[in-house]
């Protein structure tokens, strides 16, 4: 069986982007994608549909997601802008995350799924 990714729909995530089912989302690092898929993007839950997936599953989606909607690149393009924020930040004397904090989480994340394989 495959594992159902949009809450209440039969659609892949991809389809349901293409038919405005759920919004496209912008270029999002690891954990935007988990607040995004929570508020806007229809992840699947055990309450709703029966049947939720797991975080390996939704890192999967993410970067397959990513590199769908914004090319090859995404994971340069996200790391310069998370770089610009930060440059701004300090630049307006404010604290902003470390940038790369989000997709290191995402690479130790990788990392131990990797692991456990």
């Amino acid at each position: 069986m495959t594992q159902k990714q949009v809450s209440q729909s039969d659609l892949t995530l991809l389809e349901a982007i293409r038919a405005e089912v759920v919004p496209r989302p912008a270029l999002l690092s690891w954990n935007q994608w988990q607040v995004w898929r929570r508020d806007l993007g229809g992840r699947p839950s055990a309450a709703a549909d029966g049947v939720a997936t797991t975080a390996a599953q939704e890192s999967a989606l993410w970067k397959s997601t990513m590199l769908e909607l914004y090319g090859s690149t995404w994971t340069i393009d996200l790391l310069s802008r998370e770089v610009d924020e930060q440059v701004s930040a300090e630049a307006a004397g404010t604290d902003a995350p470390l940038a790369g904090e989000s997709i290191s989480a995402a690479a130790a994340q990788e990392s131990t799924e990797q692991s456990t394989e």
